[in-house]
């Protein structure tokens, strides 16, 4: 099996939310670098917590393989995210995935990705997100509000 068809496994894995794919095809102490405010993550545990969080900002991710280049040690993975967002709209997002393997394992990856479109996608999502973990007292009103400035702040960064 190539490395491209053990990672399109993963990807079919990470978009049915089963994250236990990470113990099959990541080493322990793998490094994750895709953009965002999260940094850079060591550890396969990190990367699950991580996905985890991701189940909290969108309703459904998925994942998948346009086209791949491989070489003996790494891989090189076209993909197209698909995001549904909380309140039900799809987002399409580009990104380069940049796989290095040893021992048929993933030590590291590093996305190169479509920043804006990403925040398009979670801009709605994240003002009522932190209202709801903090503010025990948000209505329905309050988080339709938070949605819509969430919208409103995405617009004008996209046309900025």
């Amino acid at each position: 099996m190539s490395h491209a068809d053990s990672l399109r496994e993963g990807y079919a894995r990470y978009s049915a939310r089963d994250f236990s794919f990470v113990d099959d095809l990541f080493a322990p102490d793998v490094r994750w670098s895709v953009p965002g405010p999260q940094g850079e993550l060591h550890g396969a545990e990190a990367v699950k917590d991580f996905f985890a969080g991701l189940t909290e900002m969108f309703g459904a991710h998925r994942i998948d393989l346009v086209d791949s280049v491989e070489t003996e040690d790494r891989l090189w993975c076209y993909v197209h995210h698909t995001f549904t967002s909380l309140d039900g709209r799809p987002h399409t997002v580009e990104a380069v995935h940049r796989w290095q393997l040893a021992d048929g394992k993933v030590i590291a990856m590093d996305e190169v990705a479509d920043t804006v479109a990403f925040g398009v996608a979670a801009a709605a999502n994240f003002p009522v997100l932190i209202l709801s973990m903090y503010w025990q007292g948000l209505t329905t009103r309050g988080a339709l509000m938070g949605g819509y400035g969430g919208l409103f702040s995405a617009v004008i960064l996209v046309l900025l």
